[in-house]
């Protein structure tokens, strides 16, 4: 189901305290797709302390990870350890797509950006894409290639 930017941040404000989702959504830091099953409202593992952002003011949403947790958790981490690394925030700004109660929701305004990929000795392709993955993608279908040149760098231009 297709739905606006404004309608999925609606959407993930609105559901409930511990309830499971998924999301995909563009990292702030690096421009790079992020996947997630998270939970809101996990309080836990919260040590106290001051928050270093506002979340409102900067369109955040924090969670709690539990793709992370589990795999910490499958890799031999205690509770104790895993659990307090495992908050995230996502950014309500760029989210691709999100999954609540099995109905996934594609985001249809989510804009276009132009990537570069670099290879080789001077070699570069530019493409217009909503991720790098999704660039990525998009360079392999049109050099005909099944995955990335070793070497390749993919960077917003």
């Amino acid at each position: 189901m297709k739905i606006t930017p404004t309608t999925a941040m609606q959407k993930l404000q609105n559901i409930s305290d511990n309830e499971l989702f998924s999301v995909c959504f563009i990292k702030r830091s690096d421009g790079t797709e992020r996947e997630m099953l998270a939970r809101r409202g996990v309080s836990k593992f919260v040590k106290g302390g001051v928050q270093n952002v506002d979340p409102e003011e900067h369109n955040l949403l924090h969670v709690f990870d539990m793709g992370r947790y589990n795999k910490l958790r499958r890799a031999g981490e205690s509770e104790a350890d895993a659990g307090p690394d495992c908050y995230r925030s996502i950014n309500l700004e760029s989210i691709l797509w999100l999954k609540i109660n099995g109905v996934q929701y594609e985001i249809n305004d989510f804009p276009m950006v132009r990537w570069q990929v670099t290879w080789g000795k001077g070699m570069a392709r530019t493409v217009e894409a909503r991720s790098d993955v999704e660039a990525r993608t998009t360079f392999k279908r049109l050099e005909g290639l099944k995955s990335m040149p070793k070497g390749a760098t993919i960077c917003r231009v």
